[in-house]
C-alpha cells in the first residue's frame, strides 16, 4: 500500500500524478436504490441508473474538468463500476480506453454503463472470460481489444510460497479473493472445490477484506 497524499501534484518513478479530492463519499440513499435496482437491472431506465452511478460515486469533479480539456493522446479509464469512469468518459475527446474489470453482477446491466461501453474506443480485459462475458452481454467484439491480464508483484522467500495454515502447518500456495458478496463469494468457493476435486493438493484460497457473506465450508479456503 501507498501513503495516503491529499490533492497536489508529485512525481512518482518518473511519471507526474495529479491528485484530485472527491467531493463526496456514497450515499446511503444509495443502498434503498441498489436494493430496488438489482432485483432487475435491465428494467431500470438510464435516470434510475445514471442515480444509481452519482450515489455509488465517487464524485471527483476536478478530475472529469482535467479529462475534459487534456491533450493527452489517450484516456484510460479502470473499472467500469465507478462514477469517475462513467463521468470521465462521457466527457472525453480524446480516445478513451476501458479496463472493465468486468464480472457477472447486477450493476453492469445498468443502462448507464451500456452507455458508456458504447462511447469507448477500446477495451482492456484481465481474461479471456471477462472479454466473453463483455461480448455476450453487450456485443461489443468489433471494438479494438485485447486480453492483456493482470500483473502482480512476486514476493520473494516464503511470502511467494503463501501464508501459514490455520493450524501453525507449513505454507501453502494461496489464492488470495475479495470476500464480498459482490465479488462471487460462493462461486469463488464451489470453483476451488471442483478444481481440488479435478487437481488434488495444496492449493488453498483466502478470503480477503470486509466479508459480507460467509465463506465457502471447505478446509481449503479461509
Amino acid at each position: 500500500m501507498g501513503e495516503h497524499r491529499g490533492p497536489g501534484t508529485s512525481t512518482l518513478n518518473g511519471v507526474t500524478v495529479h491528485r484530485y479530492p472527491t467531493s463526496s463519499r456514497r450515499q446511503l440513499d444509495y443502498f434503498e436504490l441498489d436494493a430496488k435496482l438489482r432485483v432487475s437491472p435491465t428494467s431500470a431506465s438510464l435516470a434510475e441508473s445514471r442515480r444509481w452511478v452519482a450515489l455509488n460515486g465517487p464524485m471527483c469533479p476536478g478530475l472529469v474538468d482535467a479529462v475534459s480539456v487534456t491533450d493527452a493522446d489517450v484516456v484510460a479509464c479502470y473499472p467500469y463500476l465507478f462514477a469517475t469512469t462513467v463521468d470521465a468518459i462521457g466527457v472525453s475527446k480524446a480516445p478513451t480506453v476501458l479496463h472493465p474489470a468486468a464480472h457477472d453482477e447486477p450493476a453492469l446491466y445498468l443502462s448507464a454503463f451500456r452507455q458508456s461501453f458504447r462511447d469507448v474506443d477500446g477495451f482492456v480485459y484481465h481474461t479471456r472470460a471477462e472479454r466473453d462475458l463483455m461480448e455476450y452481454a453487450f456485443g461489443i467484439g468489433a471494438r479494438p481489444q485485447i486480453v492483456l491480464g493482470l500483473g502482480s508483484t512476486i514476493l520473494p522467500g516464503p511470502a511467494a510460497r503463501g501464508a501459514t495454515s490455520r493450524t501453525g502447518g507449513p505454507a501453502l500456495p494461496l489464492l488470495p479473493r475479495p470476500g464480498g458478496r459482490a465479488q462471487g463469494l460462493r462461486d469463488a468457493g464451489r470453483v476451488l472445490r471442483r478444481y481440488k476435486e479435478r487437481h488434488p493438493g495444496d492449493l488453498a484460497m483466502a478470503f480477503v477484506g470486509p466479508v459480507s457473506d460467509h465463506a465457502p465450508d471447505h478446509p481449503t479456503s479461509w
